[in-house]
């Protein structure tokens, strides 16, 4: 696995090397007062574009903009207790019951049983919030 990085990173240093040695060559005939105009112009090139996509991006039409929806959620987070849901005393009863036992049960036992099943405890809110309805 080394192997092959290392020889790549030996041949991309070896090409390296050579474009520069060959810019060097090309450019050992300029004037020192040639090579500062064309650095100068080199600069000015690059400033000018990137002044370009700046101001291009300020001025982006409507349709070029990235736009950021919400992620749709589930049905089932959204749907609320039907009000003619009906409970019966007994169903009430026996939840309560099971909701004695769960919040009787040692840390440490409780907490798994959350980590398992996180929303037990919202779905027991849920049929005693139903049972209150009912009644009323």
């Amino acid at each position: 696995m080394k192997g092959w990085k290392t020889y790549l990173r030996k041949r991309i240093a070896t090409v390296a090397h050579c474009i520069a040695d060959r810019l060097q060559q090309k450019t050992e005939t300029y004037s020192v007062k040639t090579k500062k105009y064309l650095l100068v112009i080199f600069c000015m090139l690059f400033a000018g574009s990137s002044v370009l996509v700046i101001v291009n991006a300020f001025r982006a039409k409507q349709h070029h903009i990235i736009r950021v929806e919400a992620i749709p959620s589930p049905n089932i987070i959204h749907d609320q207790p039907k009000p003619d849901a009906i409970i019966t005393k007994q169903e009430w009863e026996k939840i309560e019951r099971y909701k004695t036992i769960i919040l009787s049960l040692p840390k440490i036992t409780y907490d798994s049983l959350m980590r398992v099943r996180p929303h037990l405890m919202d779905s027991i809110r849920l049929f005693e919030n139903l049972y209150s309805s009912s009644i009323k």
